[in-house]
């Protein structure tokens, strides 16, 4: 895993729903990538899609803002909702906080990102997909029976 110190910032009052975590680029984590993040302070972690900072997203957040902090070009930044905050253990007041992160491949940690966002339409959908999956594993459980109990 690798360790940076983050200059924290909450995200616009018209992006709360934005499952995405933002942060700086040059992290070795690309936009649409799933990494885990881990709080060193308080041990809590979460699995979410990242995307990378781009100067639109710099020059938008820092014109639209009311919180009176602007993100500067130099520095490691993070744009973290409160759900997210909230999961990783840090308070509104924090203003920097060292995180621990690495990229996942692993198919079922993205999956279960999904299940860890707070946009109601990625959460909904995920799980009616978990729904649909194991109700197709059970039709084809009784399928199989079937054939086996007409075949005696």
């Amino acid at each position: 895993m690798k360790t940076e110190t983050f200059f924290v910032y909450k995200r616009l009052s018209g992006e709360v729903r934005i499952p995405e975590i933002m942060i700086s680029d040059g992290l070795c984590i690309q936009t649409n990538d799933c990494a885990i993040f881990k709080n060193e302070k308080t041990g809590k972690k979460i699995t979410a899609w990242v995307r990378t900072l781009d100067q639109f997203d710099i020059d938008f957040y820092n014109e639209n803002n009311r919180y009176g902090k602007t993100i500067g070009k130099a520095n490691n930044s993070i744009i973290l909702n409160k759900h997210y905050r909230k999961h990783l253990g840090i308070s509104d007041n924090d203003v920097q906080i060292t995180l621990n992160f690495k990229k996942t491949r692993n198919p079922v940690k993205k999956f279960f990102a999904l299940l860890q966002t707070n946009d109601p339409v990625i959460f909904v959908s995920t799980n009616l997909a978990i729904i649909s999956v194991g109700l197709g594993l059970v039709g084809f459980v009784l399928g199989i029976i079937s054939l086996y109990l007409t075949c005696q």
